[in-house]
């Protein structure tokens, strides 16, 4: 399993990764959270710019 590379604000990634970092989570698990966040922000930031930019 590999961590999916979106590009998300270097500050939201430090943020998942020190909350992910102390859960109580195998390695797998861990990544699998992460590619789930990621993946949910970077749509979630998306639809935010076609809101503001009208599409």
């Amino acid at each position: 399993m590999e961590e999916k590379n979106l590009n998300l604000p270097e500050d939201i990634c430090k943020e998942i990764e020190n909350l992910i970092k102390t859960a109580n989570l195998t390695s797998e698990e861990k990544i699998k959270l992460w590619n789930d966040v990621a993946e949910f922000i970077s749509k979630w930031i998306e639809m935010n710019i076609e809101h503001h930019e009208g599409g």
